[in-house]
């Protein structure tokens, strides 16, 4: 809502508003997570034959 005086987000527009405030949160917290654990997953891995069921 706007006046002459001061912009106001109607009750409309804060429930987006508190939504996309928490997604960005959720980014950042992926980001940390993701940095925490960087380097620390190193290495081969193999696939092994598949096994016949055949008895």
């Amino acid at each position: 809502m706007r006046n002459t005086r001061s912009v106001e987000l109607t009750n409309e527009g804060q429930a987006p508003l508190t939504q996309a405030r928490h997604a960005l949160a959720n980014v950042a917290a992926a980001k940390g997570a993701v940095a925490a654990v960087q380097g620390l997953l190193r290495g081969r891995t193999t696939r092994q034959p598949e096994r016949s069921s055949k008895s």
